[in-house]
């Protein structure tokens, strides 16, 4: 079983390391625009309503830090 901290730690990790990506796709490929994070920000919202096969507490803490790391990004672009 995890523990909450670890789960915590889990969430801290992906959240930077998603934000740090993102962002980095932002000031870096010309090509990545704010329709491109848009649309990667409702794949998520989709995964995240579809849990027909049930997640662990560790896979629900990484898919809720990608898409707060990815509302954040969005956020500061607009």
């Amino acid at each position: 079983m995890f523990t909450d901290a670890s789960i915590d730690m889990k969430y801290e990790e992906t959240f930077k390391l998603v934000y740090q990506q993102l962002n980095y796709a932002r000031q870096n490929d010309p090509k990545y625009t704010r329709f491109d994070l848009k649309r990667f920000l409702e794949s998520l919202y989709d995964n995240h309503g579809n849990n027909w096969l049930g997640r662990s507490e560790v896979q629900e803490a990484v898919q809720s830090a990608t898409i707060a790391a990815a509302e954040l990004l969005l956020s500061q672009w607009e």
